[in-house]
């Protein structure tokens, strides 16, 4: 990057020689580059001639940020107390590194709304977005204090009126198109917005200044660049007090050939600020003078966090830096790649178990009484753990699976041991029981692609991915389920498992359910034997009080002798014995009294 230089640039249309319609010849004189450093203090936030934040000018006011109420000019609107609000802005403090979709499920489980929320933006400290509900934004201001998030700290919730975006008037839009001509250099295509406040001329009365830290300006630049010099290689922002790139997350479609960045001696706070500009393709940046840099102890994980985002870098803070090690393929190369493999299982004898595993397994589980079915498919201790992603609102509100998002055991958000314990499902009635609350689905057996991790005579270990549907609706989603199954008798057990959902890819949208599969088998899982046939009722050999203190294999028999005597599912069966302390009698009369009264739904009988 250059650091300094005068320049000199005739512009006069749109093909990228400048702004003014006459064609004028013009100079401008740059700064330093980058060597205009800030000092950042408590006392405000000033921006004075000697480059501190929160000095004060003579007047004894802060000369910045300019605002409404403030010194040194700014843009306002009309008054504002006489404007209905378009909607409210909700601020949550402390939230901004929550995952999103997380954070608005918990909010609309507390409200008991959809928040319907837009223009939703992470900041320097705190989440924002809008509501169009004055109800709603009611409740979530009640809700203040009252959440926390992954970190344990509280996160107060702030309410005020939205009247809209903001807009840069015309002329001040012609003001500032100007400005953006005299700092940039043709020669170089660089654009010099370094302390772009010191750079304006002082303001007089009725002069304005820009401060392009502002969205509705940082817009107006951006438009102002696609328009006039979308081939700009080099932007200095440095000195701005800029707390993120979200002002300028047009940048990457305006500037496309932009791969140099100065973003020293702004406000960043976290690495993440960058994200609205990693599109960029930048091989020089500066993030010097900022607060995240005090962050990293070694400057190893400082250009690993870096090379996340512009895995291009070759110069970091004016230093050189390695890229890391990518490939650039032209279609040519691509064709000769090998092609997908969709299932990847080397042992044949393992296939044929699996495969019939598979087909028989997800053949029982898309009946209605799963649970009832599926019980011999589990060890008696087995664990299980979910999740789940879908990242936009009309994506979570389609699918009814969403309800069981409150089981999610994603390690990087649940934080609290408790939590995490909660979510891991142990021991094979509790994984059942989760299983018979999931809706009721239609697997496609032909989008299966299995991969083989692990096969040895005790253990085998592989992943299934494919789509589903949820019966009654037509939209489909994607699973992975990853299965630790030890031999038994012929077939698996299962002793391990993990789910995770999320979205369809537009190729598994445009393939799911194309061609008819196999017909599933009505038999149990073949991991077990066929469960005996149910005794008639009255002729149990029960007699007396089943003992309280039962192993697991005894609770199994005892579920499955009740659940055949009464015809009850197997979530209803658990339900009843657990409500009786696995008392056999005693449950049997419980439940034949809730049957007399007709207090037993049709939904906990296993279906015929």
């Amino acid at each position: 990057m250059p650091r300094r230089g005068a320049f000199r640039g005739n512009f006069d249309d749109r093909k990228g020689r400048g702004f003014n319609n006459s064609g004028d010849r013009f100079r401008g004189q740059s700064d330093e580059y980058g060597g205009y450093r800030p000092n950042f203090n408590r006392e405000g936030h000033g921006i004075s001639k000697r480059g501190s934040f929160g000095s004060k000018s003579r007047g004894g006011r802060s000369s910045w940020p300019p605002g409404p109420h403030r010194g040194g000019g700014s843009f306002t609107t009309n008054n504002r107390q006489s404007l209905k609000p378009l909607g409210f802005s909700i601020k949550v403090m402390n939230a901004q590194k929550e995952d999103q979709m997380e954070l608005m499920q918990s909010l609309e489980q507390k409200v008991g709304s959809t928040l319907n929320a837009d223009n939703v933006n992470v900041n320097d400290n705190h989440v924002e977005f809008v509501v169009t509900s004055e109800s709603i934004a009611y409740k979530l201001e009640k809700l203040s204090g009252s959440l926390k998030n992954s970190e344990g700290r509280k996160m107060a919730i702030l309410k005020k009126p939205w009247f809209g975006d903001r807009s840069l008037p015309a002329a001040d839009e012609e003001k500032l198109k100007e400005l953006l001509n005299k700092h940039y250099n043709h020669d170089m295509k660089f654009l010099d917005l370094s302390n772009f406040l010191e750079k304006q001329e002082a303001p007089g009365v009725g002069l304005k200044k820009f401060f392009i830290a502002q969205k509705f300006i940082a817009t107006s630049v951006c438009k102002i660049i696609g328009a006039y010099i979308p081939q700009l290689e080099i932007l200095d922002l440095s000195g701005n007090g800029l707390f993120n790139m979200f002002p300028y997350s047009d940048l990457p479609v305006k500037a496309p050939n932009l791969t140099k960045l100065n973003l020293s001696n702004n406000r960043m706070s976290d690495i993440s600020n960058l994200e609205p500009v990693r599109k960029l393709k930048l091989t020089e940046i500066i993030l010097e003078g900022n607060p995240l840099c005090r962050h990293y102890k070694d400057q190893s994980t400082y250009v690993k966090d870096v090379h996340k985002r512009f895995p291009n870098v070759q110069m970091l803070d004016m230093h050189a830096v390695k890229a890391t090690i990518g490939f650039d393929l032209d279609a040519a190369v691509v064709k000769t790649l090998p092609k997908f493999l969709g299932n990847v299982v080397h042992d044949a004898g393992v296939k044929s178990v699996v495969y019939r595993f598979l087909e028989q397994y997800f053949g029982v589980f898309d009946k209605d009484d799963r649970g009832n079915f599926l019980m011999d498919a589990y060890d008696t201790n087995a664990t299980m753990c979910m999740s789940m992603f879908f990242g936009d609102q009309s994506s979570r509100e389609k699918f009814a699976i969403n309800k069981m998002f409150k089981h999610t055991r994603n390690l990087t958000k649940c934080m609290e041991e408790r939590t995490r314990e909660q979510c891991l499902f142990k021991g094979k009635f509790k994984i059942l029981s989760c299983l018979s609350d999931m809706p009721h689905t239609e697997h496609d057996l032909t989008s299966f692609r299995i991969d083989m991790m692990l096969e040895t005579q005790k253990l085998v270990i592989f992943m299934v991915n494919g789509v589903l549907r949820e019966k009654g609706n037509s939209d489909v989603y994607s699973f992975s389920r990853t299965f630790a199954c030890k031999p038994h008798k012929e077939g698996l057990q299962i002793t391990n498992e993990t789910i995770h959902f999320r979205p369809c890819l537009e190729w598994e949208r445009r393939r799911a359910f194309a061609n008819p599969g196999p017909t599933p088998s009505n038999s149990p899982v073949v991991t077990t034997t066929v469960p005996a046939q149910p005794e008639a009722a009255g002729t149990s050999s029960s007699s007396g009080p089943v003992p309280q203190q039962l192993s697991e294999s005894e609770k199994e028999a005892l579920v499955r002798k009740f659940s055949s005597e009464s015809g009850l599912n197997l979530k209803w069966t658990l339900e009843c014995l657990n409500a009786n302390n696995w008392d056999y009698q005693t449950s049997a009369i419980d439940f034949q009294r809730a049957k007399n009264a007709g207090d037993i739904p049709a939904e906990a009988y296993v279906s015929t």
